[in-house]
């Protein structure tokens, strides 16, 4: 009887210890999907603020371009025309 009654609290105690650890392995595999999920989003936000940071980038590089052609095409004749016009160029 003595038997018995060591069998069954080992297998309860065995019982409670996969419970145990089936309720640990659910909190971490809750926890990684929040935070997979947090990474994902922030994943998201960082991928759309490059797209408008490549835009601005492409934006400024057109501009500096505009500005390197005019600056190549002054002369004394033509140097107050030229600088309104990469005044205005900047401005855009």
């Amino acid at each position: 009887a003595q038997k018995k009654k060591a069998n069954a609290d080992a297998s309860t105690s065995e019982l409670t210890n996969v419970e145990t650890a089936i309720k640990i392995w659910r909190e971490m595999a809750t926890s990684l999907s929040d935070e997979l999920k947090e990474q994902q989003l922030k994943t998201i936000e960082m991928k759309n603020e490059l797209e408008k940071l490549t835009k601005e980038v492409n934006r400024l590089t057109c501009i500096n371009s505009r500005i390197v052609r005019l600056l190549d095409k002054i002369t004394p004749e033509n140097l107050a025309n030229t600088v309104e016009e990469i005044k205005k160029t900047i401005d855009r």
